[in-house]
């Protein structure tokens, strides 16, 4: 009789771990849903922690995952990352690949990220050519807008009237992407 007590509890026991183990854990708040190509086109959904830019692994909780288990996708083997409205591509940056979030994509692709490097945060930009990256900084920003953006007269006018400069940067590429498909269609 107490051998089947103990045994009893012991696969009561049993049970009431194996239930827990099964459990999802609680939310993460630094994850979000989307989902990873990879390198080959296949996707991955889950939820993805969020970062201002990937430059090791990705980490991603898969859909199908009912453990919530955290997995790490290497950047060699993802192609492009999809957070909500936020697209991140590979771009080789200092001599190193990483995802960086894409905010222009048209005839310019401009990707962003804040450097951290000073005390104080900066927004620096990276424009993605055929054959370079270019990054743009507050520093060299006419330059930039000189050798990219002045054959749109608008978008000259604006930066020289100093309606539009640095801060702007985004917009001043996203205008430049639509009137140069309309240039195209014209």
């Amino acid at each position: 009789m107490v051998r089947h007590i103990i045994l009893i509890s012991l696969l009561c026991l049993f049970w009431s771990l194996s239930g827990q183990a099964q459990r999802k854990s609680p939310p993460r708040r630094d994850y979000i849903n989307g989902y990873i190509i990879n390198s080959y086109g296949d996707t991955l959904l889950g939820k993805i922690k969020l970062t201002q830019q990937f430059k090791g692994a990705v980490r991603i909780i898969p859909e199908s995952d009912t453990l919530e288990r955290v997995q790490r996708i290497g950047l060699d083997e993802i192609k492009e990352v999809h957070l909500n409205i936020m697209l991140f591509e590979k771009v080789t940056y200092k001599g190193k690949e990483r995802l960086f979030e894409k905010v222009a994509n048209g005839h310019y692709n401009l990707f962003a990220f804040t450097y951290l490097g000073a005390e104080i945060p900066e927004n620096r930009y990276l424009l993605k050519l055929e054959k370079e990256v270019l990054e743009i900084t507050e520093g060299n920003f006419m330059k930039m807008a000189e050798r990219f953006l002045f054959d749109n007269t608008e978008l000259r006018e604006k930066i020289f009237s100093r309606k539009a400069g640095f801060p702007q940067v985004i917009d001043l590429f996203r205008q430049y992407n639509l009137w140069k498909v309309k240039e195209k269609t014209n």
